[in-house]
This record gives structure tokens, C-alpha cells and sequence, in this order.
């Protein structure tokens, strides 16, 4: 049996991503988002950083596609966005706890 090391995410994909999980957060929170946060998760979208790196970032995809697909944007107030955000915002959630230092 051999020991295996942690795998290593690189560090400019952990800065990238921690970016657009905090950009969500913030968008999904208030239920709107900026054209200036649309483009950087797009941006860190179109790159590619390895395989296990993009893991990671397909939830980061599909939380980001859920929200501008299922959140009401128009009527914030509206009652499935409260239940569609304390689901998105646990998916974002479990992405920090994977890029935080000493985890990843």
C-alpha cells in the first residue's frame, strides 16, 4: 500500500475560482448581477486548467447557470428565489471548503 498525497490545486485557478464563488454569493444573495461579474465568471470559464481543477469548476458552472436560468431576477422578492438560494449558496459553499488553503 502506498501513501498518497493530497492533490495539489493550482494556485492561480484557487485565486480564479474563490473570485467567482464570492462574485456568486454576492449576486445570488441579492439576486442580481453586474455585467462586470457576468464577465469575469465567463472569463474563468472559457479557460482550462487541468483535469481536477475542472471538477470544480463545473460546479461552479452549473451553480452560476442555475441561478441566471431559475432565480427570478425581475421580482426579488419572489418565493422560489429564497429556496433556490440557500441551495445554490450551500453548492458555493462546499467549493470554498474545497479551495480553502491546506484543503486543496
Amino acid at each position: 500500500m502506498t501513501n498518497q498525497s493530497p492533490v495539489k490545486l493550482k494556485t492561480h485557478f484557487k485565486k480564479d475560482a474563490l473570485r467567482c464563488v464570492e462574485l456568486l454569493r454576492k449576486s445570488i444573495a441579492a439576486a442580481s448581477i453586474s455585467d462586470d461579474a457576468k464577465k469575469v465568471i465567463n472569463e474563468f470559464l472559457k479557460v482550462s486548467y487541468g483535469e481536477i481543477e475542472d471538477k470544480l469548476k463545473i460546479i461552479i458552472m452549473s451553480t452560476y447557470f442555475t441561478f441566471l436560468g431559475k432565480m427570478d431576477l425581475e421580482n426579488k422578492e419572489a418565493p422560489k428565489n429564497a429556496e433556490l438560494q440557500e441551495k445554490l449558496l450551500k453548492d458555493l459553499d462546499m467549493v470554498k471548503k474545497a479551495l480553502a488553503p491546506g484543503k486543496a
